[in-house]
């Protein structure tokens, strides 16, 4: 099993680890867009993003946005809270609908992950997965994210 760091920021968003965690991504990688203010139906998260006049596409059921259309996410401010982003270098094979969600109303990574969002990240090659709404989760399989200590990776391990 690859290394991978996971815990749970009290005082942290998504879109503040997002900016960070932006150096450590080229303009290849992409954002699977899980939730945004707790919304996780793809027409509706569709809708929200072309209303802010930003393009995505579908791949198997998820939302996806390619590096430079996630900058553009950010400098919109469309991530408030109780919003969840996967970064990876490809979109996912299979539908994430079915997978729990990591955002922090859902689930707290302080102690562990959810062994079905663990087992999805691995399987679907995931570089970090954040979710936040109180507090902020994350779960890093980005061997770069690790080394650096991050302040969305901290060395919490399992």
């Amino acid at each position: 099993m690859p290394p991978f760091s996971y815990g749970h920021l009290v005082h942290c968003c998504l879109r503040d680890a997002l900016t960070i965690a932006a150096i450590f991504f080229d303009r290849d990688w992409i954002a699977i867009i899980r939730s945004i203010d707790s919304i996780t139906s793809p027409a509706q998260l569709e809708n929200i993003l072309c209303n802010h006049k930003i393009t995505c596409c579908h791949h198997n059921g998820n939302i996806i946005l390619p590096a430079s259309n996630l900058q553009s996410a950010l400098k919109n401010k469309i991530f408030t809270g109780f919003d969840e982003v996967w970064i990876a270098r490809t979109p996912p094979a299979l539908d994430l609908r079915a997978v729990p969600a990591a955002t922090s109303d859902a689930a707290n990574f302080s102690t562990h992950v959810p062994g079905e969002i663990l087992q999805c990240a691995l399987e679907t090659n995931v570089a970090i997965i954040l979710g936040d709404g109180c507090g902020l989760n994350y779960l890093s399989c980005n061997h770069q994210v690790q080394i650096y200590n991050s302040p969305i990776a901290p060395p919490t391990s399992s």
